[in-house]
């Protein structure tokens, strides 16, 4: 994979991290809660910019380990339960889980990645000109808990 003419100091991996999808999906539900009074319209607008600078912040991915597909489908499938749960078992407003929803949309572009196959990008944080964070896999990983804690917590005390 080349490197992006705006980043060439920057190392591939810099670039290429993926926050996990349920990251998305979790903060994108805890913004929603904040944004409950504002319009599903308002509230999709900034549940897409959650997604982008959830993308700037370190992060480690699992696209490119060899069992991908399965770290892939085990993070899809906790996004969509948490979704269901959050509307069908809490009773959470719709507000609430269409910014889930669309905080993780997002990343439906990067299925082929899952799969060994690059296209191009359409997403802006997805592109290889953003400064996309990415660290090891430690950091990477407590970074993600981090926000998937802190957004439970929002969404249990808001």
């Amino acid at each position: 994979m080349s490197r992006p003419r705006l980043a060439p100091l920057l190392p591939v991996s810099w670039y290429t991290a993926r926050m996990w999808v349920i990251v998305h999906a979790l903060s994108g539900m805890a913004l929603g809660s904040l944004l409950a009074t504002r319009s599903l319209w308002e509230i999709a607008f900034w549940a897409l910019a959650l997604h982008v600078v959830l993308d700037l912040i370190p992060h480690w991915d699992y696209t490119r380990l060899p069992r991908r597909v399965r770290w892939g489908t085990v993070d899809a499938g906790l996004s969509i339960v948490s979704l269901v749960l959050a509307r069908a078992v809490f009773c959470l407003d719709w507000g609430i889980v269409v910014a889930g929803i669309v905080s993780a949309l997002p990343d439906l572009e990067l299925l082929d990645t899952l799969f060994g196959l690059r296209r191009r990008r359409l997403f802006p944080s997805h592109r290889p000109w953003f400064p996309h964070g990415s660290c090891g896999p430690l950091p990477g990983v407590m970074v993600q808990a981090t926000i998937v804690i802190a957004s439970l917590l929002l969404l249990v005390l808001v």
